[in-house]
């Protein structure tokens, strides 16, 4: 599930991948119209799972980046 890294969070604007994750207990703040924000650290723990994916300008990035 892709996530854009935007500032201080990450964004997964896709309204069913958003449901997924958030759904399966993790936190995230739901946004109006659908989608999902993430804090950093919810993204972390997410990218380390395996479960999302995070780009930056279309990059794809990793944990230590």
């Amino acid at each position: 599930m892709p996530g854009e890294l935007i500032d201080n969070h990450v964004f997964i604007k896709d309204q069913r991948e958003a449901s997924q994750i958030y759904n399966k207990g993790y936190h995230g703040e739901p946004m109006s119209g659908g989608g999902l924000k993430l804090t950093l650290i919810e993204a972390a723990l997410l990218l380390e799972l395996g479960r999302v994916e995070v780009f930056r300008n279309k990059e794809k990035i990793s944990i230590g980046e």
